[in-house]
């Protein structure tokens, strides 16, 4: 159920259009009876929603409320993008601070808005550009969002006087390794 409610709050097609059960299922790699059983159970519950179309099942997460606000936060914490990431980057002495910063940030820090599509990055240290990518594509591949990484030397970052660097530092920033940006 965890992979099922992952599904439904962390991926933003599914987010925003939903799935069906089939769908679900190849996603989570279970039966459709299984997920069927699930999704009954989480609308049931009040944390999904389904509408029917013909012989379909559209599932969404619920509406936005507080068990969704909660429920969210919960799986961020426990299968969303920082724990994904932060495994990434367990054992990266190439990597000294690794931050998400954009629309996943501010979502996650409570800004109202459309649910984000994608993941940007913030890689300060001595790996390379190829390191970074591959870093971020893995990810995304476990995530199945979009990470984009943005790679600075340690220097560079310092000296980083540009708007980008700015708003930065200035906007919600989810720290995964090192110090604050």
């Amino acid at each position: 159920m965890q992979q099922l409610l992952a599904l439904l709050y962390l991926d933003h097609d599914i987010g925003s259009s939903g799935a069906t059960v089939r769908q679900l299922a190849r996603r989570v790699g279970t039966s459709e009876a299984t997920v069927s059983r699930e999704v009954s159970r989480l609308v049931e519950a009040g944390a999904a929603t389904e509408q029917r179309k013909g012989n379909l099942r559209i599932v969404r997460p619920a509406p936005d409320g507080a068990l969704a606000f909660h429920l969210a936060g919960l799986l961020r914490a426990t299968v969303g993008p920082e724990v994904v990431l932060g495994r990434h980057l367990a054992g990266r002495a190439d990597v000294e601070q690794a931050i998400i910063f954009g629309s996943y940030a501010a979502r996650a820090s409570g800004e109202p808005g459309p649910p984000p599509g994608d993941i940007d990055l913030l890689l300060i240290g001595d790996l390379s550009f190829e390191d970074g990518y591959d870093l971020a594509h893995a990810a995304a591949r476990e995530l199945g969002m979009e990470v984009n990484p943005v790679i600075r030397t340690i220097e560079e970052w310092e000296r980083d006087d540009t708007g980008f660097a700015a708003e930065v530092r200035a906007r919600p920033t989810i720290v995964l390794k090192g110090p604050p940006a």
